[in-house]
């Protein structure tokens, strides 16, 4: 729910453009505010000028980042199935065990040495280059390396889950 909370402020962060979008719905509180326009964004026709495709963690190089506060773990970002049990290929951030890890479905998994699930606010990032490389606050962690293939059809980006097993 937070996660999904924060997105929204994200996305509301294009409000202060010259122009509002069309699906943004200014209400009382922040909070009225990203629920109501994260409807009208869901009830809107899709349309190629709003379709911006991530890049393909399989072959491009990425970062993604986040602030995190926890101290049970879970899911930052994934690129899985829209539905069903974790597969082949399928890519996930997440903390595990109070660390940092990036899993490449059937094929293995880096995981990170700085304690991140304390309770505390923490930034943190992975990058894949010429290796996976883990960064917490600004500093850096792990590296490994993975074997990454193109993201198989039918893959979806997800933020805050991965699948349910």
């Amino acid at each position: 729910m937070r996660l999904s909370l924060a997105l929204a402020t994200m996305l509301l962060g294009f409000a202060a453009q010259a122009a509002d979008p069309a699906w943004y719905a200014k209400k009382a509180t922040w909070h009225e505010t990203a629920r109501a326009s994260l409807e009208a964004l869901a009830r809107q026709e899709p349309t190629a000028s709003r379709r911006v495709p991530l890049p393909d963690l399989g072959r491009s190089p990425f970062t993604v980042t986040a602030w995190v506060r926890t101290t049970a773990g879970g899911t930052i970002f994934a690129t899985a199935p829209a539905q069903g049990i974790w597969a082949r290929q399928g890519k996930s951030f997440f903390i595990r065990g109070g660390k940092l890890a990036f899993d490449v479905g059937w094929v293995g998994c880096v995981n990170g040495r700085a304690q991140v699930a304390d309770g505390q606010w923490h930034h943190v990032a992975v990058t894949k280059g010429d290796q996976l490389r883990f960064y917490v606050d600004g500093q850096p962690d792990a590296a490994g390396a993975l074997e990454f293939a193109p993201a198989p059809a039918g893959h979806v980006a997800k933020l805050g889950t991965t699948s349910p097993n």
